[in-house]
């Protein structure tokens, strides 16, 4: 067990957790996957029109994340979510922070504990990202997501897995989980183990993770205390905190039907999320360098208790995806085991650099002028990344103003009355969110249940079929670029050709079964020449879009 490291008072402070979440930059609501995140909460909350959609009747995957958003937005207001957001990357840097001192002991000198400080906000600034952008050479406007390699290879998970990502959503609270190994290492496993929960209760499908912690946990407090008896008392804990999500999770979820079970299974896994789904697609070059960095860690680590933690997560991970690939299972494909990577290589990256820092830096120390050097430069460094985070984060404030919204759907929101339906581009992401107008289908919003997730197909393939060629949001040119995270080099914009358009003709009879099927009653266009469909007229044209409504 490592020896007791008191924090220093830098550590116990709020000044490095607040400098690193501003460091860190945040995007404008709603953005990306936000919108499907967001959606429950805010149709029950009463949002626009959104009680009306078909998704709002789908069961709630996310239902504690689900209250958090209904709460804030009626009595908190929307900029709350942003305040959220730079908790939750203060309590990431506060946890993280603490177990590498607890490990390494960085907190022993003011200069070895701001060098390690600093370094690990740069890795995780935006300004990190404008570095790697630079040097593979990519254009710095090709994407409001700047494509950054070193956080790529160094800070996630395999399978595009993150714990901080680029929003709030429910993954974000998986920084519980870091304070719940924070806890466990202070010796307080009951709260250890109720922090796991909380992350699990906001997410869910983090619930094998939690299982593999407390199993770790059991394990470490039977070494601990040489009997079962207190590690059988944490596991009932354990269980008796998980058992209503569970409860929940069977419930909202549970097959309707064997055969359409096995079918919405195969849709999810194998359409809806197939390529971060599917290892075969991500495994390479950056995999094994993340491999390599766990590795690494847990030999650093080999002597300390947080080894075994390291460990059974790391069995569990590689074993499961193993499984995974060689049965093709879809029920292990539903664990998400390589989930586990989200934690596994930031705290391996970490617990490198703090090796590396504290070995570096007890040599310079050895000169005090040395050190005082270190320490003002370090100030002026962690200066400088937080007005890097706040230029940033205006920057993408302004990417997602709504200067930069279609017009289309400034017309939707502005115009929205009972009884609409919008058929939009299946790739459009944030039309429902930014309107408050239900949406016949949206490529990025799926539902989890069976019946729901065949519903979400048939209209997406509805969709698909009336515009052909499906329009992406500009966000998407390089962040799905698989190549990169397989082998973490840079990705090329991607080309592709169009697909040939329907007729009028066949659009204006997919029309009237829209219309009369789904209570279709506006659709966006670029471009095309509906007004010739019996009962369709042009509302909105402003030269990017068409906007029309079924003539009343």
């Amino acid at each position: 067990m490592v020896e007791r490291s008191e924090p220093t008072g830098w550590s116990t402070s709020l000044l490095v957790p607040i400098a690193f979440a501003i460091s860190y930059a945040q995007y404008a609501l709603f953005y990306h996957t936000q919108n499907q995140y967001f959606f429950h909460g805010l149709a029950k909350a009463g949002f626009g029109l959104l009680r009306d959609d078909w998704f709002a009747r789908t069961p709630d995957p996310w239902p504690v994340f689900t209250t958090m958003v209904e709460f804030t937005y009626r009595h908190l207001g929307l900029s709350t979510f942003y305040l959220y957001f730079l908790v939750l990357l203060g309590l990431y840097a506060f946890c993280m922070v603490g177990i590498v001192s607890r490990l390494i002991r960085i907190d022993s000198s003011r200069a070895k504990f701001l060098v390690f400080v600093v370094l690990m906000t740069a890795l995780h600034s935006p300004l990190f990202g404008y570095v790697t952008r630079m040097a593979v050479r990519l254009p710095m406007t090709s994407s409001p997501h700047h494509f950054n390699v070193g956080r790529i290879l160094l800070l996630e998970g395999i399978g595009e897995k993150r714990i901080l990502g680029d929003m709030l959503n429910p993954a974000t609270f998986g920084v519980f989980f870091l304070l719940s190994m924070y806890l466990f290492m202070y010796g307080k496993p009951f709260w250890a183990v109720a922090a796991s929960t909380v992350a699990t209760v906001f997410q869910p499908s983090y619930v094998l993770y939690a299982g593999i912690l407390t199993l770790s946990y059991l394990f470490v407090t039977a070494r601990r205390t040489g009997g079962l008896k207190p590690a059988l008392a944490l596991g009932l804990y354990a269980l008796v905190l998980m058992l209503p999500l569970m409860i929940y999770s069977y419930v909202a979820f549970r097959p309707t039907d064997p055969a359409i079970w096995k079918e919405s299974e195969n849709i999810l896994w194998r359409i809806a999320y197939y390529p971060p789904s599917v290892p075969a697609l991500w495994l390479g070059a950056a995999a094994y360098i993340k491999i390599a960095l766990v590795l690494a860690a847990m030999y650093l680590v080999r002597r300390t208790e947080f080894f075994w933690l390291l460990l059974l997560s790391f069995l569990a991970t590689v074993g499961l995806t193993v499984a995974q690939m060689i049965t093709n299972s879809n029920a292990i494909t539903a664990l998400l085991p390589w989930r586990i990577s989200a934690f596994l290589v930031p705290l391996a990256t970490l617990i490198l650099l703090g090796y590396a820092v504290s070995h570096v830096v007890d040599r310079l120390e050895s000169n005090r002028r040395a050190g005082r050097i270190l320490t003002a430069a370090s100030v002026v460094v962690m200066m400088a990344l937080v007005v890097v985070g706040v230029l940033e984060t205006r920057s993408r404030f302004a990417q997602g103003s709504e200067a930069k919204t279609p017009n289309a759907m400034r017309y939707a929101r502005t115009n929205r009355a009972a009884g609409q339906t919008y058929l939009i581009p299946p790739n459009w992401r944030g039309f429902r969110l930014f309107t408050g107008v239900p949406a016949f289908a949206e490529a990025s919003v799926i539902p989890y249940n069976d019946v729901g997730v065949m519903e979400w197909y048939k209209r997406i393939r509805l969709a698909q079929a009336f515009y052909g060629t499906v329009e992406a949001n500009p966000e998407d040119d390089f962040r799905y670029q698989r190549t990169a995270r397989r082998s973490g080099r840079a990705p090329q914009p991607a080309s592709s050709s169009p697909a040939a358009q329907p007729s009028t003709e066949d659009r204006c009879h997919m029309l009237k079964e829209l219309s009369t099927t789904y209570a279709v009653t506006h659709v966006i266009l670029k471009g095309g020449d509906v007004d010739r469909c019996e009962g369709w007229k042009t509302v909105l044209d402003d030269g990017a879009y068409r906007v029309y409504s079924v003539v009343k």
